[in-house]
């Protein structure tokens, strides 16, 4: 079924579906309130930033590659209010990309764990106050 087509939303997401909820059991078992919600292929998982969550997101992504599917990890992106983001992956950045820092020159920036203000979850600014009332 080609990208646009009329029903590739709704079969696209039964399609994935057990991938999504035996993430949503694994990342639940970490904490209360812990969990993984999709939106087709958008989806946003969230609990305790600890080896366990990366290792659920992982095995998620080995989990689709049967069906053709690759998790873009540099695509995601990750925030703590705490900025506790020590064990995340290398490869996935902080932030939301839209919201990068910019040195005077127009470069990206490095930015560090305590510098993420928020991510964009299905276009809603979560994060901190500012980053919020930007959004």
């Amino acid at each position: 079924m080609q990208q646009g087509h009329v029903f590739g939303t709704a079969l696209f997401s039964i399609g994935i579906h057990p991938e999504v909820c035996a993430l949503d059991a694994t990342v639940a078992a970490l904490a209360e309130g812990a969990g993984a919600r999709f939106a087709a292929d958008d989806g946003f998982v969230f609990g305790p930033p600890c080896d366990a969550l990366w290792a659920a997101v992982e095995q998620f992504g080995a989990a689709i590659e049967p069906k053709g599917l690759e998790l873009q990890i540099g695509k995601s992106a990750c925030w703590s209010p705490r900025g506790d983001l020590a064990t995340k992956p290398a490869a996935m950045p902080l932030g939301t990309p839209e919201h990068f820092r910019f040195d005077v020159d127009g470069e990206e920036e490095e930015m560090e764990a305590a510098d993420a203000r928020g991510i964009l979850i299905f276009k809603v600014p979560v994060g901190d106050a500012a980053f919020v009332r930007a959004g």
